[in-house]
């Protein structure tokens, strides 16, 4: 009967997607079918991505947090992915002059598209 309930237990973990890891491969697929070729992310945080989509540009937030930061881009498009970790406030760089208009989850990663004011 134990070695059922670890049988059981095994496949549940196996086949539910909320135990699965982040799915860089298929953020990878969409970026590269959207023809996105630039992203905002913690650099040290992206190399799964680069390693799937070596062409995508990966900006820092560094460059943000200036106080003269400013895009001529429509549209922005933010990984969050460990900006907790590194104590970024990503969302403060885009509040006066872009608003959050999608977002996206590839599995524990979001994609955030900003669309400029």
């Amino acid at each position: 009967m134990l070695a059922f309930g670890f049988f059981l237990w095994s496949i549940l973990y196996l086949l539910n997607p909320i135990f699965h890891r982040e799915d860089w491969k298929s953020l990878a697929y969409y970026l590269k079918q959207k023809k996105i070729e630039e992203v905002y992310m913690v650099p040290s945080s992206s190399d799964p991505l680069i390693y799937y989509y070596p062409q995508i540009k990966v900006d820092s937030f560094k460059k943000c947090q200036n106080d003269n930061f400013s895009l001529n881009r429509e549209k922005v498009y933010v990984i969050p992915y460990t900006v907790e970790i590194h104590g970024v406030d990503y969302k403060n760089c885009f509040k006066n002059n872009y608003q959050l208009i999608k977002r996206k989850t590839f599995q524990q990663i979001i994609l955030e598209e900003y669309q400029k004011l």
